[in-house]
Parts: structure tokens; sequence; C-alpha cells
């Protein structure tokens, strides 16, 4: 989150929590609108601790169905992996207007390094704030 916060400034939040379930992203959302936080454009990044529901999918988005939603895939050496990038693919593709950031393929075509495979050096957090850069451009 640093290094998004340095590339977009004051026009970003981040609300990253160490072991945060997909689940808990609904009440999350409902909290940022309640407090009148919820951007126009919201990126997700969730799936590294497990997998989770079609239903819970189906909520999270109708919470977000104002807003351009961005999902971003998952690299992490646990069993999970698959089934949760299928699974974002499969419900992507049911919301049209949703987007795929393809952070698997990133950082796999990278130079930068995964300390313990799954989460990110200082190098690997350039790299993840680039490939947000490229599809949400710091001039927003």
């Amino acid at each position: 989150s640093p290094k998004l916060v340095e590339v977009y400034g004051q026009r970003i939040t981040v609300d990253a929590v160490v072991g945060r379930q997909f689940s808990e992203a609904i009440d999350v959302v409902r909290r940022f609108r309640a407090e009148n936080r919820l951007g126009e454009v919201v990126l997700i990044h969730l799936g590294d601790n497990g997998p989770f529901s079609d239903s819970a999918f189906d909520t999270l988005m109708t919470e977000l169905a104002d807003r351009q939603v961005i999902f971003v895939n998952v690299k992490v050496p646990r069993r999970w992996e698959g089934e949760v990038n299928d699974a974002l693919i499969r419900n992507i593709l049911r919301y049209p207007g949703t987007q795929l950031l393809d952070w698997k393929a990133t950082i796999e075509g990278s130079p930068a390094e995964l300390r313990d495979g799954m989460h990110v050096d200082s190098y690997g957090a350039e790299w993840y704030a680039y490939m947000v850069s490229t599809l949400l451009p710091v001039a927003l």
C-alpha cells in the first residue's frame, strides 16, 4: 500500500489487513459507503487467504453495482490459488464492465521476487503499483 499511495497520493484509500477473507470485503464496502469514502473505482485483491463462494461475489457486486470494479487475481503457493483465480474469471464474466488485473502473470514475468512465494519485497511493490497504474492512470 505505501507504493500505491506514493503513486496516487490523496486520490487513493487503501484498506489492507493481514489475513482478510473475501467475505469480509462486503462489510468494508458497506462501511466505506456509509462514511462516504467509497471511490468511483474499487480495486479488490482478495483470495490469498482462501477461496470464496459465488454468493459472496454476488453480494459484493450488489454493493458495488454503481462503481467500476477491478479484481486482482492471486499468486500464492497454496492449494486454492487455481480455485480462486478460476472463480474470479468465472464471476467477472457474469458482470459486464468488471475487470481483472493479472497479478499472477505480472509477477511471474517480472524480475521482482515474492519473498515467501506470496508477499512482495520493495521491488515487487513497485511492480504492483506499476501494474495498477497501467489500468488506472495516475491522472485519475
